[in-house]
């Protein structure tokens, strides 16, 4: 039937059951719905091609191919991405939770905590501009510290089991070294050097070494047989090297 002037319906429409359902009364249409709540509810699927809304509300799930936001976009639940997340401008994130891989080529800013359950891997520079704490161990290969200091708290150790080089920074320790060898140069305002010996006893005997020179050669005699404290008398233009072996 072919109708060439327009169709016009007053007191509603309805095809069929409920394929096409119009109420006049309210001014809402439905498709597939005979009640319909908004002013266009459809119960079922929509095939269009091109789709222009100000305001869009998915309660379920929704499968997007490829997703252009131009202004703000606002995720109050969670969010689920197979592939790649390509992010241009700003993003805010309340709570970013990365279970695969997470690549960021530029800079990221973090106003909140940060809490790394599992190993993690920086390339590049990384830069903490204020306080790091780390409450368990912390293994580096190298660790330098560039006009920086490197302090250890009162009552705690530091414990190397490489090199640890300084160049131009200090090492400030109020705590304790422990260390087989020491090598280099040292100077500051020390009050006193002392030697340890593994020996128990100590003897109060004097002994009396002389000095003779033969033929450039310095001869030591001992008086008593070496044993206690030496007194030791040495002629003008003689030099001295003292050795002294401690022993048990």
């Amino acid at each position: 039937m072919a109708i060439n002037k327009n169709f016009v319906v007053k007191n509603g429409l309805e095809v069929n059951t409920d394929q096409i359902f119009a109420n006049s009364t309210s001014g809402k249409v439905g498709i597939g719905s005979t009640l319909p709540t908004v002013d266009l509810d459809v119960q079922g699927a929509i095939a269009a091609t091109d789709v222009t809304s100000s305001l869009l509300r998915v309660t379920g799930y929704s499968t997007l191919p490829q997703t252009t936001v131009n202004n703000d976009l606002s995720v109050s639940g969670f969010t689920t991405t197979g592939q790649g997340m390509n992010v241009l401008g700003i993003s805010s994130l309340s709570n970013l939770r990365v279970v695969g891989i997470a690549t960021f080529e530029d800079n990221v800013n973090l106003d909140g905590n940060i809490n790394v359950a599992g190993f993690s891997t920086f390339v590049g520079l990384t830069s903490v501009a204020g306080n790091l704490k780390v409450s368990g161990i912390t293994t580096v290969s190298s660790l330098s510290a560039v006009g920086g200091v490197v302090a250890v708290g009162s009552g705690k150790t530091l414990t190397s089991f490489d090199n640890i080089v300084v160049s131009d920074a200090g090492i400030s320790i109020t705590g304790i070294i422990t260390g087989t060898t020491i090598e280099g140069a040292f100077s500051g305002t020390g009050i006193a050097i002392g030697i340890q010996s593994t020996g128990t006893s100590v003897s109060t005997a004097t002994s009396t070494v002389n000095f003779a020179v033969t033929n450039g050669t310095l001869a030591v005699d001992s008086s008593d047989g070496g044993a206690g404290i030496t007194t030791v008398t040495i002629p003008t233009g003689v030099s001295l090297g003292l050795a002294i072996a401690l022993g048990g």
